[in-house]
């Protein structure tokens, strides 16, 4: 409520809470698409669907680190607070982002760290709107 301006009617809201799934980054995300180009909400709706039968053919790490992932916004393999949630060496994330990437359900993109050594790849979720035209949507 403090996010929105206007009270949402009864049925939208209902489909953000059903969206969000008692994720509050989604929630979050949910109510940004919403706001900024409701005509996309039902391209959301659909992408949901599509990721959710791409999840539901990936192994049960790759649906836990997915999760993980989109509870932190975005992370790299090396992340000490992600590995620390999944109970992984880098190693075994990176096969399981490997698995991800593959899938289309994430991306990387290489960033240079603050002391300017080798860049690192970090992951974030693909936007559910790209996963139902097959397009890129910006993050």
């Amino acid at each position: 409520h403090r996010r929105i301006p206007d009270p949402l009617p009864v049925d939208v809201a209902s489909e953000i809470l059903d969206y969000s799934n008692g994720n509050p980054r989604r929630l979050i995300n949910a109510t940004r698409i919403l706001l900024t180009s409701p005509e996309a909400w039902e391209d959301t709706l659909q992408g949901l669907g599509v990721r959710q039968v791409l999840l539901d053919s990936l192994s049960r790490p790759a649906q836990m680190l997915y999760a993980e992932l989109e509870n932190l916004g975005q992370a790299s393999a090396s992340d000490p607070e992600l590995l620390d949630r999944v109970g992984w060496t880098r190693p075994r994330a990176v096969q399981v982002f490997g698995e991800l990437e593959e899938a289309g359900l994430v991306t990387a993109e290489d960033v240079k760290g603050p002391d300017g050594g080798r860049p690192r790849k970090v992951y974030a979720v693909v936007d559910p709107r790209s996963l139902s035209s097959g397009k890129e949507v910006s993050r």
